[in-house]
């Protein structure tokens, strides 16, 4: 299972996941942060994975999607198909 919560503020909007970010569920990812990013103006975009339990291959394709989209994703320890590897700041968010 996949919780995702969008916070918008003044200067950032926040996608936020919980769960198993797998293939099953990344339509549904991709489907709630496309129309937040048509609609950032000068806001960044700070994902926050810190509740995800196990990304598989393609739930690590669409952070990559996300990252070449501007967003930032904050460093988390997720358990990529079985192994533990460390995410980092990844990208700069920006206005279009």
């Amino acid at each position: 299972m996949l919780r995702i919560s969008i916070d918008e503020g003044r200067e950032s909007v926040v996608p936020r996941l919980e769960g198993k970010l797998i293939g099953s569920w990344i339509q549904e990812v991709e489907q709630c942060w496309r129309p937040a990013f048509a609609t950032l103006g000068a806001r960044s975009v700070h994902v926050d994975p810190s509740a995800v339990s196990f990304v598989d291959t393609a739930g690590e394709a669409s952070l990559a999607r996300m990252q070449q989209a501007g967003f930032r994703l904050a460093g988390n320890e997720i358990d990529v198909d079985g192994g533990w590897e460390v995410s980092v700041d990844i990208g700069i968010s920006g206005a279009n």
